[in-house]
């Protein structure tokens, strides 16, 4: 990496080739950068949900390479001048069980560390699975009773979008019309004059 960034030094700025040289790009300075990277995501993060009138969760659990699971917590807020932050707030590793109290646990962690509070809480999105959406000990049952405790407050249930279209897709018989999709897609990709006809084609239409 530092060779190529030097060689296109050498082109773009010959000047200055020799501080591009002094970069240091050892293990210890990448990782302390993107420590400091991460700090500021945090900083900048922390300070925007101080504004926040009403903000919304996205949740999805997921296992890493290591067979770790890991509560990935998305953050969606807008302030009193309508300015959406959307971020990736927190992946918490679950070590052991992954039920709807160690969810809860990880949530609530996370919403500390950013200062939120539930009576700002107006939906949450999961994608629907029963330590997620169980009726009676599910995630989000949670999360209700603790904005119960707060106020009268209603929080909305969302359903993973994707989720849905994979529910969808496996209930419907789409073969008649992925075929003709496929078909066409394949037609259009096998010669490279066919595909510039069509990116001409598209590039007209978008126009007109």
């Amino acid at each position: 990496m530092k060779e190529c960034i030097e060689c296109v030094a050498d082109i773009i700025c010959p000047d200055k080739k020799a501080q591009f040289a002094k970069l240091s790009l050892s293990r210890q300075t990448v990782a302390r950068r993107i420590e400091e990277l991460a700090s500021n995501v945090e900083r900048t993060l922390k300070y925007r949900a101080t504004n926040f009138q009403f903000y919304s969760l996205a949740l999805d659990e997921s296992g890493d390479a290591s067979d770790t699971a890991q509560l990935a917590i998305f953050l969606r807020g807008v302030d009193k001048d309508f300015i959406i932050t959307e971020e990736l707030a927190a992946l918490v590793p679950l070590k052991e069980t992954t039920k709807a109290n160690d969810l809860m646990e990880g949530v609530t962690e996370t919403l500390n560390r950013f200062g939120l509070k539930y009576t700002n809480l107006s939906g949450v999105t999961t994608d629907g699975a029963p330590a997620f959406a169980g009726k009676r000990e599910g995630l989000v049952k949670l999360l209700q009773a603790e904005t119960s405790k707060v106020g009268n407050i209603s929080v909305m249930q969302y359903h993973c979008l994707i989720h849905q279209e994979n529910l969808c897709a496996k209930s419907l018989n789409l073969d008649s019309v992925l075929k003709v999709v496929v078909k066409v897609v394949n037609f259009i990709r096998s010669h490279g004059l066919r595909h510039r006809e069509f990116q001409n084609f598209y590039k007209i239409s978008i126009q007109n």
